[in-house]
């Protein structure tokens, strides 16, 4: 609900700031409009998300050996060909595993959708499963959304399977 307080198009904080600073001239509906309320939930479920992610990438990063950036140094690497060749390279499978499990996340979201939009304007923000929320209980259409949600299944299964693969072999090569 903070969140809605924040992109309100007549109270809000965001609109305040922007209009104060001189971004925007008159508010802007940030939830009522078309591209800039999938903008916001985009925004909102980044912001919901970044801590898991930069704790992953820090622990990664700080289980990096020391050696490898020195060999790197007295073999005359700079900074940019140090971060090419050593960090992201050592990144590269904790970023596969993050983008897999943000992407059944993501998949599935629903309560962060269904707070700030509803799914519109219009259905601009409907997910699948907002519309298996919305076919089963405001249209009681129990049918159709037991087929959405099979289907969702379906997909999030072949994620899953693809990230139990990645970390199955993550685990094998340690």
């Amino acid at each position: 609900l903070v969140w809605r307080w924040v992109f309100n198009d007549l109270y809000g904080i965001l609109n305040h700031t922007l209009m104060r600073v001189g971004v925007l001239d008159m508010p802007l509906d940030w939830l009522g409009s078309m591209p800039n309320a999938m903008l916001s939930i985009i925004l909102v479920g980044a912001w919901k998300y970044f801590p898991f992610v930069v704790i992953a990438v820090l622990a990664r990063l700080q289980s990096i050996p020391d050696a490898l950036y020195e060999a790197a140094e007295i073999d005359g690497a700079g900074p940019i060909a140090r971060f090419l060749d050593i960090t992201l390279p050592q990144l590269r499978d904790v970023l596969v595993v993050i983008v897999m499990l943000r992407a059944i996340w993501d998949f599935k979201e629903f309560d962060l959708i269904y707070l700030l939009t509803g799914g519109g304007p219009v259905i601009s923000t409907q997910t699948l499963s907002l519309m298996v929320y919305k076919e089963a209980f405001a249209l009681n259409q129990m049918g159709g959304a037991s087929a959405v949600a099979v289907l969702m299944m379906l997909v999030m299964l072949v994620f899953m399977i693809l990230y139990l693969r990645r970390t199955a072999r993550g685990e094998g090569n340690s």
